[in-house]
């Protein structure tokens, strides 16, 4: 099955999680590398998704002092807003559990007020809080470069660098030996979602989505070929052949949403107005949710939708900046 969308062994030490993010199934993915000796968790969705995590591990069967570590995928706070609550909870089961991040996802996670801010006007008090740290909660690593943690059957774990969505973001990648096996893209190149039939969904959310390099990173991903690719929203693809054929069409998708942007900009410059042409698009292509969390729901198709117009020139941030 070339989808998986239900929690489980994605590939050998790697399993898809789902948050229960807004109280919903299948809103946020989380993934986490298990070997039965280390335990790394790849996002952690929000502060408020921190108790079903704890459950998840628990029905694993992992303990919690075997946890070492978090890697997210960006800064936003559906998928590393937990961060600050899980330091505090599981540094105590190990002193020497680190948040493993580039320096400017640290930075934006230790100074994440305009972010919260700026979330709240689409997702209200669901989005929960982000909270500063002390510097040593964190551990600073590079981008392409594989971590130093010693990871069982050659597995070794690189955050393969792939902005666009946001400056910050990486795409968590296992390689068993050179071989890329998993690679968790985020929202890199865009959201899984599932209901009759298998749509991606732009992800670019403001204030720091930008076009170019979006496509770059979902180009540099197609090239590295991984075996099982996964989705911040929702769950995994599997297979070479699958994961290309998708990722080369939202290329393409991408470039009709953009241009259908500008048309619509060009004959009436009102957001409202650029915001029903894209839905007529969505409509078309049969990628409109009535569900209000989901990423392809009206109320988050407008948020895309300015990103995008933001990126063109057309718009400027109203609270964080890019």
């Amino acid at each position: 099955m070339p989808y998986i969308t239900s929690p489980g062994q994605i590939v050998k030490y790697v399993y898809l999680l789902d948050t229960k993010q807004f109280s919903r199934d299948q809103q946020t993915s989380i993934f986490i590398y298990w070997d039965g000796n280390i335990c790394l968790l790849m996002d952690v969705g929000t502060s408020n998704d921190i108790e079903m995590l704890f459950v998840n591990l628990k029905k694993m069967g992992i303990p919690l002092n075997k946890v070492i570590g978090i890697v997210v995928t960006h800064y936003h706070f559906d998928h590393a807003g937990g961060v600050s609550e899980l330091w505090k909870k599981l540094s105590k089961q190990n002193p020497d559990f680190k948040i493993f991040v580039p320096k400017e996802t640290c930075h934006k996670l230790q100074n994440a007020k305009s972010h919260i801010i700026g979330a709240k006007t689409t997702y209200g008090d669901k989005v929960g809080s982000i909270l500063k740290l002390p510097p040593n909660a964190y551990s600073i690593v590079e981008k392409d470069v594989f971590l130093p943690i010693k990871l069982a059957d050659g597995y070794r774990l690189q955050l393969t660098a792939t902005p666009g969505h946001t400056d910050d973001h990486c795409a968590p990648t296992l390689f068993q030996n050179d071989t890329p096996i998993f690679c968790f893209a985020g929202e890199s190149c865009g959201a899984l979602c599932i209901e009759s039939t298998p749509v991606f969904m732009p992800t670019s959310m403001p204030p720091g989505f930008h076009f170019e390099k979006y496509m770059d990173s979902c180009r540099k991903i197609v090239a590295m070929a991984p075996e099982n690719l996964g989705f911040c929203h929702f769950g995994a693809i599997v297979g070479k052949k699958k994961i290309t054929k998708c990722l080369l069409q939202h290329q393409k998708d991408m470039v009709l949403f953009r241009d259908t942007v500008i048309r619509a900009y060009e004959d009436q410059p009102d957001t409202r107005y650029v915001v029903k042409q894209v839905i007529k698009l969505f409509k078309q292509q049969g990628k409109i949710s009535r569900n209000e969390s989901e990423p392809n729901s009206p109320n988050v198709i407008f948020a895309i939708t300015f990103g995008m117009m933001i990126d063109l020139g057309y718009r400027k941030p109203k609270y964080e900046q890019p």
